[in-house]
Formats: C-alpha cells, sequence, structure tokens
C-alpha cells in the first residue's frame, strides 16, 4: 500500500506539472533570463577586468585555454548530458541512478580527454597558441572537470524543473568569480596562468552550487548500466549536435588562435561578450521548454512550440535593434579604444541572433519528440558552414570574418532545424508569423523578466514554484 501511495503521489504530482505546464515555460524562462542577466552582468566584470589586465596576446591565450577547456567537457559528455535532461523528465522513479551516472560519467571522460590534449599540446609546442604550454596542464585538466560536472548537475535540475536552485547558481557564481578577479588584481598584477586559476575555481563553485541542491532533493543511486545504455543510445545522437552547437559558439575563437594573432582575437571576444547578451533570453527559454515539451503531447506541443519562437522572436529583434544602435557608441567607451575594431564583428554577430532563436526553440522541440539525430545534423551542418568560412575570411578579414561565419552558422542551423521539425510535425509557415495575441505576451513575458531581474535572486527564483 505504501509503494501505491507514493506511485498515486508522482502521478498527481506529473499532472499537475503538465497543466501548469504553459506557466511553467514563461516563468521558468523569465526567471532563468533574469538570473543570467544577474550573473552575466557579474561575468561582464569579470571579463572587464581581464581585458584592462591582461595584454591583447594574454588575453587571446586565455580566451583559447578557457574555450578548449568548455569544448572538452562537452566533448566528454558523449551526450549523456542531454539525455539526463529528458529520461529524468520522464523516468522520475531512476533520477538518483540518471544522476549517479552522469556524475561518473562525464567526471571521469573529462579527466582522461583533457589530460590526453593537454599532453598534445605540451608536445605540440610552437604549434599551439604561445604560451599555453605555461599555463600548466593541472589547470586545463580541473578546469575541464569543473565544467563537465557542473554540466550534469545543470542537466539534472533542468530536468527537475528546479529553477531555483539553478537561477541561484547561475546568478552568484560569476560575481564571485569578479569578486576574486578583483580581490586578486588589487593585491598583484594578474598574468595568464593566474586568471585561468580563478576560471577553475569559479568552475569549481559553480558545481558545488549545482549539485547541492540536486543530491538534496534526490540521493544518488548505485550506477546503472542499463540506464548508461540508454543513455548513450539517445545521447550519441544528440552529443554531435550537442558539440557542434558549443563549437558553432567558440570554433571560430580556436582558430584564430591559431590563424591569426593573439591580439585579433581579443578583439573578436570582446566582440562576442557585448553580443551574447542577445542570447540569454532564448537559452533560458531553450532551457526551461525541453522538460516541459518531453511531458507535453500531440497539438499542445506544437501549439506551445512555435507560440514560443513567435514571441521570442519579437522580443529579440527589438533587443537587436536597440543593440545595434547603442552598440557602436558603448563598445569603445567600456572596454577602451583599443577595441573600437570590436564594433564591425559585433554588428555582425547581432544580426544571427534570430537565427539563433529558431535553434534555441527548433532543437529541443526535436529532442522532446525523439528525434535528436535531426536536431544534430542541423547543428553539424552549422558547424561545417561556420568552420568552412572561417578558414577562408580570418586570414582575409581576421575577426569580421570570423563573425561573418558565425551569423552564416546560426541561420543554417536554425532553418535546417525549423525544416527538420515541420517535416516531424507539419503545420503552415504562416504559423510562424507573430500574431496580436503574441505582443501581449511578449509584454508579459518582459514585465515578469524586469521584475525578476529587479528582485534578489533568491526573491525571483521564488516565484516559480514548481519542481
Amino acid at each position: 500500500m505504501e509503494r501505491s501511495d507514493a506511485d498515486a503521489a508522482t502521478e498527481m504530482r506529473d499532472v499537475g506539472e503538465r497543466d501548469n505546464a504553459g506557466a511553467s515555460v514563461s516563468q521558468g524562462s523569465a526567471l532563468l533570463a533574469a538570473a543570467r542577466v544577474v550573473g552575466n552582468a557579474g561575468f561582464f566584470v569579470a571579463v572587464l577586468v581581464i581585458t584592462r589586465a591582461l595584454s591583447e596576446s594574454g588575453r587571446g591565450q586565455f580566451a583559447f585555454a578557457t574555450t578548449s577547456a568548455q569544448v572538452l567537457a562537452v566533448v566528454a559528455g558523449v551526450g549523456v548530458t542531454q539525455a539526463t535532461i529528458v529520461l529524468v523528465a520522464q523516468l522520475p522513479d531512476r533520477r538518483g541512478e540518471l544522476l549517479t551516472n552522469a556524475l561518473l560519467f562525464n567526471g571521469l571522460n573529462a579527466l582522461v580527454i583533457s589530460a590526453v590534449f593537454g599532453g598534445v599540446l605540451v608536445l605540440a609546442g610552437q604549434a599551439s597558441p604561445r604560451g599555453l604550454g605555461g599555463l600548466g596542464l593541472p589547470l586545463l585538466v580541473t578546469g575541464t572537470w569543473a565544467a563537465a560536472v557542473a554540466g550534469a548537475g545543470n542537466a539534472f535540475l533542468i530536468g527537475v524543473r528546479r529553477w531555483r536552485a539553478q537561477a541561484l547558481a547561475s546568478a552568484a557564481a560569476p560575481w564571485l568569480y569578479a569578486l576574486l578577479l578583483i580581490a586578486v588584481a588589487t593585491q598583484t598584477p594578474l598574468t595568464v596562468r593566474l586568471s585561468f586559476l580563478l576560471w577553475d575555481v569559479y568552475y569549481i563553485v559553480w558545481a558545488a552550487a549545482l549539485l547541492g541542491p540536486a543530491i538534496r532533493l534526490q540521493r544518488p543511486g548505485r550506477p546503472s548500466v542499463g540506464l548508461l545504455r540508454r543513455s548513450l543510445g539517445f545521447g550519441v545522437r544528440a552529443w554531435a549536435g550537442s558539440l557542434s552547437q558549443l563549437l558553432n559558439y567558440r570554433a571560430d575563437q580556436l582558430l584564430m588562435g591559431f590563424l591569426t594573432t593573439e591580439a585579433a582575437l581579443a578583439v573578436y571576444v570582446v566582440a562576442v561578450n557585448a553580443s551574447e547578451v542577445l542570447l540569454i533570453l532564448p537559452q533560458a527559454a531553450s532551457t526551461a521548454l525541453l522538460p516541459v515539451l518531453a511531458r507535453s503531447r500531440g497539438e499542445n506541443r506544437t501549439d506551445r512550440t512555435l507560440r514560443l519562437f513567435r514571441v521570442l522572436s519579437l522580443m529579440t529583434l527589438v533587443g537587436m535593434i536597440c543593440f545595434a544602435a547603442a552598440g557602436p557608441l558603448l563598445i569603445p567607451v567600456v572596454f577602451g579604444m583599443r577595441y573600437q575594431a570590436s564594433v564591425t564583428p559585433f554588428l555582425w554577430l547581432v544580426a544571427g541572433t534570430l537565427g539563433f532563436v529558431a535553434t534555441s526553440v527548433f532543437a529541443p522541440a526535436l529532442f522532446a519528440i525523439s528525434a535528436p539525430g535531426i536536431a544534430s545534423i542541423a547543428q553539424v551542418a552549422a558547424l561545417a558552414v561556420d568552420i568552412g568560412l572561417d578558414l577562408v575570411l580570418i586570414p582575409r578579414l581576421g575577426p569580421t570574418g570570423a563573425a561573418i561565419g558565425s551569423t552564416a552558422a546560426f541561420y543554417t542551423g536554425g532553418l535546417i532545424a525549423l525544416r527538420g521539425y515541420r517535416r516531424r510535425v507539419p503545420f503552415s509557415y504562416r504559423a510562424l508569423l507573430p500574431r496580436w495575441g503574441d505582443l501581449a505576451t511578449a509584454r508579459t513575458a518582459a514585465a515578469y523578466l524586469t521584475r525578476s531581474v529587479g528582485r534578489r535572486p533568491s526573491e525571483a527564483a521564488g516565484d516559480s514554484g514548481r519542481g
């Protein structure tokens, strides 16, 4: 009888979540976006400290090292991270085993892969970006491991829709990073190696902030080989897309580390940091959307997906216009006149944001209908376009060439994901065009986002009210 009572409770909870899914997506999106606004503000302060403390060459080395760690962490996951989000939402009785599997698999793979990569860089010597070997293999391995573990904890919280815990971690960790940098910079000159060490500390703290509430919510279970096989079966199809998606954000920086100077890379990194603010809301909506769609069915799921695309497109278009107008004036003021050259690539990156919106909505929608392979095709195609254009344009146009490649990649991935979803779930292209009701939804979402940003993180997080 005790078992049946627990089953009934679980069923009632799941029904309640389905009934409130629309509110959960909108509130969860706004909450996560608000947390990322707060967190990105802290990260912006950190970037500003590093940009002004390091030389252009040092800034380029630091960007290459941290980007490498982030990419290696995704490589280590082999799609298990993405599978965990879906399976945690669909298999509530096996969440403990899924959490343990993700932590062990991501963590151990990260240690091995980063050690091999770091060893190759050391052996490459002058073939690698100048000075990277001096950063130290332990720093690279530690940073990659922390990023991989943070990814596992983050995936679990997404799957169980614990927006409050995720929002607090996302808002607080970057500010700790910024405060650490400021405290150290006031005592001793920042070096590339020291900056990377503090970046490692930032990721370790972030991982702990995500894992704490995950473990309090669900005690880790025994590792399950059967569940791991199931996760890999789903995840391998998604992994190529997830890795390609990250590389679409960072491949241009990695290639610039080899194809051009560290100074040019620093110029491009500033353009990327400034333009990525526009990606916060689509990223947050994508995060909130996947576990909800994984539980939704039929026309309800399709209507929810299309409505979100229309509302995000409207809000993003307004943001693009504002950024295009203000960016050229603010970038030299905020980062210094030596980064005036960042303005042109910044404008190109802003132009690609609508393509990113399409990917952010239709890729998780494909995951939810068990078609991660199509989402992966979209991301792999985008990466191919990005790398191909980068190889041609970076030697000729430098940072602007990299920005053009990224913008083309965003639209390539977005269009393929959209068409792939439409082939699986037919709908009229007219359903993508904004409606009057979408304007009201956009205003409501903007107001909720504004209220969330204006509150303390804990207060804003408390609005979610659901797991």
